[in-house]
């Protein structure tokens, strides 16, 4: 069951006047979960699981947890549930058991992954709304010096799969990967926007490489693709309305960037709670500064530059309606 297109907008209404009045009315248009931190790749720009990255202990939530969160972002009327993680999504031992949760819900439900899942995942994946996978390869040997294992023809045969499956099973699926340049793959990106489409993808995002204290040697110091929208991080933050983001140790962030700033603990409270919390309020009205991210390293590498700009665009709009229709917001 989705979101009907009038109930969707119904939504977006409210999200605008409670970024109008300073208070939430609904929950986030999406709450992305980290649900496991196991990863059976060892990618060389990923923070997490780079061969010279400290180890970590494996983590993920449980079931039970997050049967809890689902719940309570169906109360706040949370549109979309993206299922990630500090690794492989489909490594948590209920992956299966968590679509299937998820699939009759009024939920959009994606999540991002390495693509190397075992085939007959495929069935349970494609009933899904999309995923999203990091490829940044074409080749088999640049595959491995890249992501640390020889599995791109797993991945290049689970795109395969999806993109067959869909055609009768699920038309809407979308397929998308990430093409992460840096300086080993920088001269394969026509390359890879031809090989991804011959593999049924939608849609290539391309972004470049996040230096970490263990990838600097894949930098680069400029890679070609044109923003629409340039770096303005003197514009307001909104993502703190629109977006949140569960860890997988249970600690809530209003982003994926600021790890540092937690709203909330899971272990203490529910994610309701969490997200109605006068903490949070006071983190909403913070990013809604002009020198919010300005004075953040953190902002200044986000690849959301385009979508906050769209939410700072849909909110004067809506400014601008409201002001000639005589519109009261309650």
């Amino acid at each position: 069951m989705r979101i009907s297109p009038q109930e969707s907008r119904r939504r977006d209404v409210l999200r605008l006047q409670g970024l109008m009045q300073g208070k939430p009315f609904i929950g986030p248009e999406t709450v992305q979960l980290h649900i496991t931190n196991r990863c059976n790749l060892a990618c060389r720009y990923c923070y997490y699981h780079a061969p010279s990255a400290p180890g970590r202990m494996p983590k993920e939530i449980s079931f039970s947890k997050f049967r809890r969160i689902v719940g309570d972002c169906l109360d706040l009327k949370v549109s979309a549930i993206l299922l990630s993680g500090e690794g492989e999504p489909s490594q948590h031992p209920r992956f299966l058991d968590m679509l299937a949760h998820l699939r009759p819900l009024p939920l959009h439900v994606s999540f991002l992954s390495n693509g190397t899942f075992p085939l007959r995942y495929c069935r349970d994946i494609v009933l899904a709304d999309g995923v999203r996978i990091n490829l940044a390869a074409t080749d088999r040997s640049l595959y491995r010096t890249l992501h640390g294992k020889d599995l791109l023809c797993r991945v290049m045969a689970n795109i395969r799969e999806l993109a067959r499956l869909r055609q009768n099973v699920n038309p809407d699926f979308r397929i998308e990967t990430v093409f992460v340049m840096n300086r080993l793959n920088l001269g394969q990106r026509a390359v890879m926007m031809s090989f991804a489409k011959d593999l049924g993808v939608d849609r290539v995002l391309e972004m470049p490489v996040e230096l970490n204290p263990y990838n600097q040697v894949l930098g680069i110091e400029s890679y070609p693709v044109g923003r629409e929208v340039p770096q303005e991080c003197g514009l307001p933050c909104f993502f703190s309305w629109y977006n949140t983001f569960v860890r997988v140790d249970g600690k809530v962030n209003i982003c994926c960037y600021l790890n540092r700033v937690v709203m909330a603990d899971l272990a203490k409270v529910s994610f309701k709670t969490a997200w109605m919390s006068s903490q949070y309020a006071r983190m909403r009205a913070l990013a809604l500064t002009a020198g919010f991210r300005a004075g953040r390293e953190e902002c200044r590498q986000c690849p959301e530059q385009q979508k906050n700009h769209g939410i700072a665009l849909k909110l004067a709009e809506y400014k601008r309606v409201s002001r000639v229709t005589g519109h009261k917001n309650s």
